[in-house]
């Protein structure tokens, strides 16, 4: 029988044998270690693990976050004061803080765990498995209280290996800027026909070894219909990996000022604007050009605090760069959007089938200029604004330094994007969330000059 003063024992004092038995061998566990590890007292200790939560895992989700452990556990764990002259209201204050910082422990673990393994993992194996995204669904509906009819459906959720892309940028403090190819649907809706389907592609692995491996692509959206379900997805899929990450607070949104953003994309100012209004390829790309910014605001003003709703404000406000974004001619710049050449707009129409007339002039360009995209170099030369396109390597030059995997720089890049190894010894297909400025190594620095506009060359 256990004493009113045994109540007050605490670990690292020895546990009470009246508590040690009624626990037996599972005062050994994970549950129980971590709970003594901060100090709770040992008759609270045996109140869960009496209840089988044993492990760090269902520590973790014993309650919803630390915030409803600090408020629910000692009426569930049954030291409140009112319910019985256990503790002081202050020793009562006291412990329900100790036991949140226990679950805020045991949610880290449990999430370093997840986000561990599938960095372990080869990226075509990576994905999230369906009870992950039970738990990640459950902190959505509780965090932003949806009721349960407005939950998302299955074909407006991020697929396994999406929303594990996305899972793993949130993990490392940022979001993840994906090309609208990477996002697809858990499910396909072929009423709207958009169908996910495995696609084959080069990429080189850690050890600079060229592979073929197949990777998850789902089509541009060709109508509004389209373009609004994947939209749906990447909003759903984004607020699903930021709730299990409450710690970057700089990250967290509601679902009410993330729909607001979109309404207002979808509105008069942007989709329905009256003057010039945007095709639906201008719209998909500039979309995917405005998280862009979103994303490189939250680094530049890292120190100062700015959070992703005020980064979202500031884009909105960008008129002039809307403007410019949705031009005649920005769809030239458009390197975000695999194959948006359009149909036959590879080929150089007006030129003469007379190869005759095309006598000592340079094939395909003209007056001594690319035709392709916006490259605007010449041989030999390279032009401070020169723009490339997704699979591009950097033009020639005429004092090249010959650069290898062993010069290539291992670390990221001072934006906190690793380096690009496709583009640089290969091609990139593009969307790959990596940066393809020069990963020269100098000395442990990294050149990270633009493209095309320093002299290593890699082979």
């Amino acid at each position: 029988m256990a004493t009113t003063r045994d109540e007050e024992v605490l670990p690292p004092s020895p546990c009470p044998k009246a508590y040690s038995d009624l626990m037996g061998p599972n005062i050994s566990c994970q549950s129980a270690s971590t709970l003594a590890q901060f100090r709770v007292p040992w008759y609270i200790i045996q109140k869960l693990v009496a209840q089988e939560y044993l492990t760090s895992k269902e520590l973790a989700e014993r309650w919803l976050d630390k915030a409803e452990a600090r408020t629910n556990s000692p009426a569930d764990l049954e030291f409140k004061s009112d319910v019985g002259p256990k503790y002081t209201p202050d020793k009562v204050k006291l412990y329900a803080l100790r036991i949140s910082h226990a679950v805020e422990e045991a949610i880290g673990q449990k999430k370093t765990t997840l986000a561990q393994s599938l960095e372990d993992l080869p990226k075509e194996k990576r994905a999230i498995q369906e009870k992950d995204r039970c738990t990640l669904l459950a902190q959505v509906k509780a965090q932003h209280n949806i009721p349960q009819a407005d939950m998302p459906t299955r074909s407006q959720q991020g697929s396994d290996k999406y929303l594990a892309l996305q899972y793993l940028e949130i993990s490392r403090g940022h979001i993840g800027d994906f090309h609208i190819t990477k996002i697809a649907p858990w499910k396909t809706d072929h009423s709207k026909q958009q169908r996910t389907v495995n696609k084959k592609a080069s990429e080189v692995d850690t050890h600079g070894y060229s592979k073929t491996v197949e990777e998850e692509y789902t089509p541009p959206p060709k109508d509004m219909d389209q373009w609004k379900l994947t939209m749906t997805v990447f909003r759903w899929t984004l607020l699903m990996a930021l709730s299990a990450f409450p710690e970057h607070t700089h990250l967290q949104i509601t679902k009410k000022e993330l729909d607001a953003y979109y309404d207002w994309l979808y509105g008069n100012e942007i989709a329905q604007r009256l003057n010039n209004p945007p095709t639906m390829a201008k719209l998909r790309w500039a979309e995917r050009q405005a998280w862009s910014k979103i994303t490189d605001i939250l680094w530049d003003e890292r120190h100062e605090g700015t959070t992703l709703p005020q980064a979202i404000t500031k884009v909105k406000g960008l008129t002039l760069w809307w403007n410019d974004l949705l031009s005649e001619k920005a769809y030239n710049y458009d390197t975000y959007t695999q194959n948006h050449t359009p149909k036959g707009g590879g080929k150089d129409k007006s030129k003469s089938k007379d190869k005759s007339k095309s006598k000592g002039k340079d094939k395909g360009k003209p007056n001594g200029k690319s035709s392709q995209g916006n490259h605007s170099y010449t041989k030999g030369t390279v032009t401070a604004n020169a723009s490339y396109g997704h699979s591009d390597r950097p033009p020639t030059t005429n004092t090249p330094i010959k650069c290898t995997l062993n010069n290539f720089y291992n670390g990221d890049s001072p934006n906190g994007k690793p380096y690009c190894k496709n583009f640089h010894l290969r091609t990139c297909p593009g969307g790959c969330g990596r940066t393809h400025n020069c990963p020269y190594d100098n000395n442990g620095i990294p050149c990270n000059a633009r493209p095309g506009n320093c002299n290593h060359r890699w082979q």
